[in-house]
């Protein structure tokens, strides 16, 4: 640099060197190492940098430059080397390790800090609930929800009203994020159904609920069970059963010497189960029901058929004397469980074959859908599809022929397994603040397993956005949500079976102030 005085005396010169000193990027001050901000407020990170020249700034987010444009992003750079980051309302995904670089042709420098975002404490609710799966047979199967709560939510599933439990066969996910799942590599039939998920913190109770649908394979059909080559003696009933599985389910046809058989509803009936068992039933045999039976099942994959010989055998055998009836042993006392199935058989010998007659407490005992009576001419028997507790007493046997009778009897007792429902927990009375969740919870025994309907007033509750009702083994649960001054009231849980009821009952007041 150089100034030149001039004037018509002369002039004077002045000169003078200015030379830039070179300085690499450096902090005066560093960012704070770690930030904690409550959600919804302001962040800021702030440093005082020098260099020379004067060092340009980035900011960095978990490895990642900012986005410029997200609206609530500040980034400032003050003359007197002062660089400052702020983010309005910051929310938990402004989590992570903040990197600030600074640089000049000199090099570069950078600092890190790592900040925190305390959530408000929220009720959970979910961002993307559950949907209806259709899934078919051997194939994966995947529900996914996402939620938002704090503090963390306790997440549980639930088919068909009864808790799912984490196994080789069923995973649960629960990623950060809020992402929830529940997957099944290679569902079965037995996975179709209902499926459930709550989400649960300390501020209230969300559920989501997606039916599951599961579609079988196309297969032809193929028998479990075949027909099995049957002996009966004249005028006893007799019972023809196969099991067969197919998709779609087959048709049956049933056959005689090979027509077809047509049921009258009397004489022949034919009975099927969901679980793909079938059966023709004959009440009387006679000599004319002999012969081959057949069943043909079918479906659009293909067809499959089973026969067997029936023989019906005269009550006289001629290649054997003559004799009275005799029990080789006679009924004996047993005891069976309420509503489980009875089978007695017992062991005789007479020629003709006698009539038999069986009573219980003197009382005829007759074939019906409960109740089944054989004989193969060896054996008579006595079926009851499920025992209760009228059915104990003393069951007889008489076997008549010409030549003579004999009979036998026993006591059959019925051990009680059903019991009425008790409350072995019971809710009361219940203040809470408007917004907030009431919770009733109860746990009740009984068997069979009671049905549990709750009320407001009066009014059967069902589930709905205002009611959540729960069960899990023997404990149940109420959940009112978002209480209203309208919610107040009298709440009761009615458990019923078979055997009675059992109620529960609390009011509910919803007041400004706990």
């Amino acid at each position: 640099y150089k100034v030149r005085a001039v004037s018509l005396a002369g002039e004077a010169v002045c000169e003078a060197a200015i030379t830039l000193e070179q300085k690499s990027p450096g902090f005066a001050h560093k960012l704070e190492r770690q930030k904690d901000v409550d959600e919804g407020d302001l962040l800021e990170l702030k440093a005082k940098v020098d260099g020379s020249p004067m060092p340009t700034a980035k900011w960095f987010k978990d490895g990642a430059p900012l986005s410029p444009d997200d609206s609530r992003v500040q980034q400032t750079a003050l003359p007197d080397g002062t660089v400052k980051l702020s983010i309005d309302h910051v929310t938990p995904a402004d989590c992570g390790a903040y990197k600030l670089v600074i640089s000049n042709p000199h090099g570069d420098s950078s600092a890190l800090c790592a900040v925190a975002v305390n959530p408000t404490p929220r009720k959970p609710s979910f961002s993307q609930e559950l949907e209806d799966v259709k899934a078919v047979v051997g194939q994966p199967l995947k529900l996914e929800a996402r939620v938002m709560a704090f503090p963390a939510p306790e997440i549980k599933w639930f088919k068909d009203g009864l808790p799912v439990r984490p196994s080789q066969a069923v995973n649960f996910v629960n990623q950060p994020g809020g992402l929830v799942g529940l997957s099944i590599d290679c569902c079965k039939p037995e996975d179709a159904g209902n499926y459930s998920l709550t989400v649960t913190n300390r501020l209230g109770e969300v559920a989501s609920k997606a039916k599951v649908e599961v579609g079988q394979k196309e297969r032809k059909p193929a028998f479990i069970a075949e027909l099995q080559p049957t002996k009966v003696i004249e005028g006893f009933p007799v019972k023809l059963e196969v099991k067969i599985l197919g998709h779609p389910p087959p048709t049956l046809k049933w056959t005689h010497n090979g027509k077809e058989i047509v049921p009258d509803g009397q004489h022949i009936r034919v009975v099927s189960q969901p679980d793909g068992t079938h059966a023709l039933l004959i009440d009387r045999a006679a000599a004319p029901d002999a012969g081959l039976y057949g069943v043909v099942a079918a479906n659009d994959r293909g067809e499959t058929a089973s026969n067997a010989d029936l023989t019906v055998a005269s009550r006289t055998d001629d290649s054997t004397p003559q004799e009275r009836p005799r029990f080789i042993h006679g009924l004996r006392d047993l005891t069976a469980e309420e509503g489980q199935p009875l089978s007695v058989s017992v062991p005789f010998v007479g020629n003709p074959v006698p009539e038999v007659t069986w009573t219980k407490d003197g009382v005829p005992l007759k074939p019906s859908e409960k109740i089944r009576l054989t004989c193969d001419g060896k054996r008579v028997g006595l079926e009851i599809s499920s025992m209760e507790l009228p059915d104990a007493g003393v069951y007889s046997i008489k076997l008549v022929n010409p030549l003579g009778e004999d009979s036998s009897d026993g006591n059959i007792n019925v051990r009680k397994v059903y019991s009425a429902p008790t409350f072995s927990q019971k809710f009361t009375d219940l203040q809470q603040l408007p917004t907030f969740d009431a919770k009733f919870p109860a746990r009740v025994f009984g068997l069979p397993f009671p049905e549990i309907t709750w009320y407001k007033d009066g009014a059967a509750l069902r589930p709905s956005d205002k009611y959540s009702i729960k069960r899990d083994g023997d404990a149940a649960c109420l959940y009112v949500r978002d209480l209203t001054p309208a919610d107040a009231g009298r709440y009761k849980c009615v458990a019923r079976n078979r055997e009675g009821e059992a109620t529960c009952e609390a009011n509910l007041e919803v007041v400004d102030k706990m």
